[in-house]
């Protein structure tokens, strides 16, 4: 079964997480690892996504899909930028987030 939820991110921090992935390299006035941006998309039942902007050699999007708080499925680092689709499956089941602008 597939489900769908959208996030809606102001216009101000889109703007600023999507400069801040053109970056190519480790952003030095922040440490390594450091998350600047935070988000989590509810599901029900226990599933949530979390989508996050970190630092590393090139600051990239960590997404991740829990369950019961359990990491259960990963998506490979995105380094282009925040909104777009994320896809993840896990038990028979496709859960998509889509970002956008408010």
């Amino acid at each position: 079964m597939r489900h769908e939820r959208t996030m809606q991110i102001s216009a101000d921090q889109l703007s600023d997480a999507n400069e801040i992935l053109q970056r190519t390299e480790f952003v030095e006035d922040a440490g390594r690892d450091e998350v600047f941006y935070s988000f989590s998309v509810p599901f029900g039942d226990g599933i949530e996504v979390d989508i996050k902007v970190c630092n590393g050699d090139g600051p990239f999007v960590d997404a991740i899909l829990f369950h019961n708080w359990s990491e259960v499925c990963v998506m490979e680092p995105c380094f282009e930028s925040l909104d777009g689709e994320y896809h993840f499956y896990y038990e028979d089941n496709e859960y998509v987030v889509f970002v956008e602008e408010e």
